[in-house]
């Protein structure tokens, strides 16, 4: 479906934005946790691309263990053999992941307003006293909202529109009295548009899990959007997934809009050449130089005053629109102590974690990397209860879910552990009949009478 409406947006925008080429950018990082909260790091990025100032001057190489030149993150080398980009691998260990150096950040050229996607991470280790709790977050952000986006798309169309109007003049009025064509366009498109840009919308806020049936769920909006607009579609068209017969109304379309509303100047009829002409169907158009002159001449107001605004409405990683070239890919690994019981990613039996993704995934706010591990203390459970009680993932977790809810009974299991006194939990008195049932919970898993 996103062929369908790109087609009718091609003369509205896909001029104004510069094509993207060339093999995606690839990013790979990889995150150890050590038990204390240190970590370690590995990274493999672009030495072209989404870096933040300063990255690979002196200063910041010195923060690093090494900083060596790579041929392809090995996460994806088997796919691109012929790499056509230059990477570096840097990895180090520090003393908290809040010690990484920044390594990653991504924006519009010439826009700095637009704000920037950066990573931005989490991470606590909580120790009570028995077990100890590891949570991470890191996110890609992305700058997208939807009260922004609302107000990007009104201005884009307010803005874009008569643009698009004036472009028609430029483009073809030397030859063709555009008028009327002007006219039909400034009367349809918002309406139209504000549709459109909504299913945009709604298309791109969903992992692309299963495209087809996005897609399928969206149809019957973008058939009643085109019905709108005046194109004649068949009665099932919302039905029917041959994209063919909605491709062959929408031609028709502009076919039958050109041949009413475009006129010759030197009065002759126009023929089946001029509309194809028109609506660029060939490669040796006569008004591609046009195009491209009006492009060139009027660049600086077009980048000034519609590119931000597209950018507010694609995000950072699906701008330009329509014709961008591929979108950078990511994998992360992370490694935290103990068991994993919380993630959002793939976990393995050895622990580790594994995020995979793409620049579509950011939309709208970003992508976020969750988990969260709690690993036991036998050592201190030995001393302070004789034995390993807790030794399992199942036992540690419950664990962790009861003294997470209350910080008056982490604290006493701290202090328990710290004097070595089981008495410690035995004498506590409960503030009340929730505080009372939790105690009674831990009590139960460390087996105490």
């Amino acid at each position: 479906m996103k062929r369908n409406w790109a087609f009718l947006l091609v003369w509205l925008v896909g001029s104004f934005c510069a094509s993207g080429c060339g093999s995606p950018a690839l990013l790979q990082v990889e995150t150890t946790i050590r038990p204390d909260g240190s970590c370690d790091r590995s990274i493999w990025q672009p030495k072209d691309a989404m870096l933040p100032d300063g990255a690979l001057s002196p200063q910041w190489r010195a923060r690093w263990r090494t900083v060596v030149d790579a041929t392809i993150p090995p996460a994806f080398a088997a796919g691109n053999p012929n790499p056509d980009r230059a990477y570096f691998h840097a990895e180090g260990s520090f003393p908290s992941p809040d010690q990484i150096p920044p390594h990653f950040l991504k924006r519009i050229g010439g826009h700095p307003e637009l704000g920037a996607s950066e990573l931005v991470r989490s991470y606590h280790r909580d120790d009570y006293g028995l077990i100890v709790a590891h949570r991470w977050s890191e996110t890609i952000t992305n700058i997208v909202t939807r009260d922004d986006y609302l107000k990007a798309r009104d201005q884009f169309i307010d803005i874009g529109v008569p643009m698009f109007r004036g472009a028609l003049e430029d483009v073809f009025g030397r030859e063709y009295d555009v008028t009327a064509l002007g006219d039909e366009v400034q009367k349809r498109a918002r309406p139209f548009l504000v549709e459109l840009l909504d299913i945009y919308y709604k298309m791109e806020l969903h992992p692309p899990s299963n495209p087809d049936a996005d897609v399928d769920a969206l149809r019957p909006r973008f058939v009643a959007a085109l019905r709108g607009l005046g194109v004649k579609l068949p009665e099932n068209a919302e039905n029917t997934a041959d994209s063919m017969v909605i491709d062959t109304a929408v031609r028709d379309y502009l076919h039958a809009l050109i041949l009413r509303d475009v006129k010759r100047r030197d009065g002759q009829p126009m023929t089946e050449a001029d509309v194809q002409a028109i609506l660029g169907a060939s490669s040796t158009s006569p008004y591609r130089e046009n195009l491209e002159k009006y492009v060139k001449d009027h660049k600086e107001e077009l980048d000034s005053k519609l590119a931000p605004l597209i950018v507010r409405m694609t995000g950072l990683y699906n701008y330009p629109p329509i014709f961008s070239g591929p979108g950078p890919q990511f994998v992360f690994g992370l490694r935290l102590p103990g068991w994993i019981i919380e993630t959002n990613g793939t976990a393995d039996d050895k622990g580790q974690i594994a995020w995979g993704f793409g620049g579509g995934d950011l939309f709208p706010g970003g992508f976020e990397m969750q988990a969260e591990s709690v690993e036991v203390d036998r050592p201190a459970q030995t001393k302070l209860l004789g034995r390993v009680v807790v030794d399992d993932v199942k036992s540690a977790r419950a664990l962790r879910d009861l003294l997470a809810k209350d910080e008056a009974l982490a604290d006493l299991l701290r202090r328990a552990v710290k004097e070595g006194d089981r008495a410690v939990l035995r004498d506590f008195q409960a503030r009340d009949e929730a505080q009372r049932a939790r105690l009674d919970q831990i009590k139960e898993l460390l087996r105490l009478e």
